[in-house]
């Protein structure tokens, strides 16, 4: 648990005239499972995106895997899966045709375990993405991002188009699998249940800043009360 898979370092971010990072700093080590908290619009998913390279910081450094998210070999990138918030399947492709896509471009695609996943979410498989709900499509876009196993799977905002007991299947399948050391998730939500479930780390951020960023239990027991009423009282 000694090496840190993800190094962000002073990092600031802005469109326009607008800061939505600033001077972020924080480590995520090897195997964790790191839960990204905040309201929404407050810099989660442009923090994911600039760990990720898809889009570039104007300050500060960043470390994925050992390397520059904007210099990713071929190799890197294979080891990363990640959700966006907003899909971008194959409209014209049923789930099946689409996931045999995604996989064929990597070497270690665990067909058996999507099948597996695919059954126990009740995804149909034949059926078109394209007429599919977006809890439909959002399952999709899950076993498409976790099929090969990556080292590291970044998931924004995952679940929210997810009724109550799916995401409860969800997040045991990323427990049973992904947990206990054999990858790192970070995990973007503002859902603090889900993140209760799930992680065993925690930041916190607000307005751009990192508020909090440490053990989740260490955190409930230095405030004295649940997850929910300290995201409140640090998020007002």
């Amino acid at each position: 648990m000694s090496e840190n898979i993800v190094k962000i370092q002073e990092v600031s971010k802005s469109f326009g005239r607008e800061q939505v990072i600033k001077d972020l700093s924080c480590v995520i080590p090897k195997g964790s499972v790191y839960g990204l908290l905040g309201r929404n619009g407050q810099g989660k998913t442009t923090l994911l995106k600039c760990l990720l390279g898809l889009i570039c910081c104007e300050k500060g450094t960043i470390e994925v895997l050992g390397q520059d998210p904007l210099k990713f070999s071929n190799e890197i990138k294979a080891r990363i899966g990640y959700v966006a918030q907003k899909d971008t399947l194959y409209s014209w492709l049923s789930a099946r045709e689409f996931l045999d896509y995604v996989g064929s471009f990597y070497p270690r695609w665990n067909e058996s375990f999507v099948a597996h996943l695919a059954k126990n979410w009740d995804v149909r498989m034949e059926k078109d993405i394209g007429v599919m709900s977006e809890g439909e499509r959002q399952k999709v876009s899950l076993l498409a991002a976790i099929g090969h196993e990556p080292d590291l799977l970044v998931l924004d905002e995952p679940v929210a188009s997810l009724d109550p007991a799916m995401r409860r299947e969800f997040i045991k399948a990323i427990v049973e699998h992904f947990a206990g050391g054999r990858s790192t998730v970070i995990f973007s939500t503002h859902i603090t249940s889900d993140i209760e479930r799930i992680a065993d780390r925690v930041g916190v951020i607000n307005s751009g800043h990192l508020i909090f960023d440490g053990n989740i239990d260490d955190l409930k027991d230095a405030r004295g009360r649940g997850l929910e009423d300290i995201f409140v009282e640090m998020t007002q």
